[in-house]
């Protein structure tokens, strides 16, 4: 299956692979700087998010998997991204040879659900017909929303290192694979 083929639908939500059309409604999102808050960063410049598209789209060229747009399917507007990447963060072998999954819901839209109905639909579909097996997650440890979706996904703590200066909590979750 291509990643065109992919559209993932929840009661609310549509998730879907990204498209460069897309590059508008990410740079929207990136560049709020309470998106921004962990771990403490700079809003993306468009050029930043340029870039970022451009590796979503590489992930699933190279992986057939990645983030997905966040679509509400009531009126068809981005809301945000959820997915898995395969980072390699320089934090060594037990985190850097492992998918890790994100969410990232705009402020707007928080504190309804959403981050969990995407988180949960990415990772439905993932277990459903990838073979990630294991998969991470980092939080940091003052975000308490994504930690409470990440323990609603079944992830367990296994290290706590810094990365870019910050405190982060790494988290791990086996497949569910039906």
């Amino acid at each position: 299956m291509s990643a065109a083929e992919i559209a993932i639908s929840t009661e609310r939500l549509r998730l879907r692979p990204y498209r460069l059309s897309d590059h508008g409604d990410m740079h929207a999102l990136m560049s709020r700087p309470e998106v921004n808050l962990y771990p403490q960063r700079d809003p993306f410049s468009e050029e930043e998010s340029w870039t970022r598209l451009l590796r979503h789209l590489g992930h699933w060229a190279e992986f057939g998997y990645g983030f997905l747009a966040v679509e509400d399917r009531a009126t068809g507007r981005f809301i945000g991204e959820a997915g898995f990447s395969f980072f390699r963060r320089g934090l060594g072998e037990a985190y850097s040879q492992t998918p890790e999954a994100t969410w990232t819901i705009a402020p707007e839209h928080q504190g309804q659900g959403y981050a969990s109905e995407a988180a949960a639909a990415a990772h439905d579909w993932a277990d459903r017909t990838l073979s990630l097996g294991r998969t991470l997650c980092m939080i940091h440890p003052a975000n308490a929303p994504s930690l409470a979706v990440a323990d609603k996904l079944g992830y367990r703590e296994i290290g706590r290192p810094v990365f870019r200066g910050e405190p982060v909590i790494f988290f791990e979750r086996g497949s569910r694979r039906l």
